[in-house]
């Protein structure tokens, strides 16, 4: 097991379980970033749509796997891709409202060096999105 999972499991609070069915998106590109995600078991696909259309597969997230992090950290409201369940699977859900909380109690050095790592991978998934692969 996963130390994520471990911690999730022995301090529930602020983490929500869900049960997802294969195929659901769980969020998708350009929606509010409402929550950080866990996967506890199963795995979900996290895509976006290139200029011409077709669809772009950036990660593969597997149990014990965060995935929506990057709204956590970086300011921008909106997520950058989407999410789908791959197989039916669980997930923990963080509310907006619990990670600011946290993000609070982090130090100010470590939350500023995350910030900056979140805002290059944002701004990587924008290029990525550009190239012709």
């Amino acid at each position: 097991m996963s130390d994520a999972l471990q911690h999730t499991a022995a301090k529930p609070e602020p983490w929500v379980r869900k049960q997802v069915a294969a195929g659901e998106i769980i969020f998708a590109e350009g929606a509010p970033a409402e929550h950080v995600y866990l996967v506890v078991s199963g795995q979900v696909e996290i895509v976006t749509l290139k200029p011409d259309g077709s669809i772009l597969i950036l990660s593969l997230v597997t149990p014990g796997r965060f995935f929506g992090e990057m709204a956590m950290f970086d300011e921008t409201p909106k997520r950058s891709a989407t999410a789908i369940s791959m197989s039916g699977c669980v997930v923990s859900m963080m509310s907006a409202q619990a990670r600011k909380a946290y993000q609070e109690t982090m130090d100010p050095f470590a939350r500023h060096l995350i910030t900056s790592l979140a805002g290059r991978v944002r701004d990587l998934t924008k290029r990525i999105k550009a190239v012709d692969l």
